[in-house]
């Protein structure tokens, strides 16, 4: 990451766009830090309170839609990280991620969804978004949701 530009600046390089941080639908932190560790709720691909890509991947939504939800998922949790512990973001490593795919009993490919939100945080931060991961398929989701992703990050003394 170049040490001139500021974390937004960087994604913004990138061609994405970070979200307003979504709220917490209920009786929980959208983040919570414990020392250098950041731990994420599970969350969802919401823009400007807008649910996108809901329903059942395998039948209501495609896989290249899910992929989408599970893109600005991370995203939002990007966004929520970001508004906690600032530029210090910079510094971040992604540990692990946990995908949830709202999926139809057949569909066998969550793995190839949750690539949606791995591969854009290895492209925002190279080698440090490299994480230990699950794809999970359930039953449901709140709100309908195709894809549920929460995440958990260090942050490291040096940048990224």
């Amino acid at each position: 990451m170049d040490d001139k530009k500021n974390f937004k600046e960087h994604v913004s390089s990138l061609g994405i766009t970070l979200p307003e941080p979504p709220s917490a639908k209920g009786v929980y932190l959208p983040v919570a830090r414990y020392g250098n560790l950041i731990f994420t709720s599970g969350t969802g691909a919401n823009i400007n309170g807008q649910r996108l890509y809901t329903g059942k991947v395998g039948g209501t939504v495609t896989l290249e839609d899910a992929r989408k939800s599970a893109y600005w998922a991370v995203l939002n949790n990007i966004s929520n990280i970001y508004s906690v512990i600032g530029e210090d973001i910079r510094n971040l490593r992604i540990l692990k991620l946990t995908g949830y795919v709202n999926s139809e009993p057949d569909f066998i490919q969550q793995a190839k969804v949750i690539d949606g939100a791995s591969e854009v945080l290895v492209d925002i931060f190279g080698d440090n978004g490299r994480h230990a991961r699950s794809a999970i398929g359930v039953a449901s989701l709140p709100f309908s949701l195709s894809v549920e992703i929460e995440l958990v990050a260090e942050i490291m003394d040096t940048r990224i």
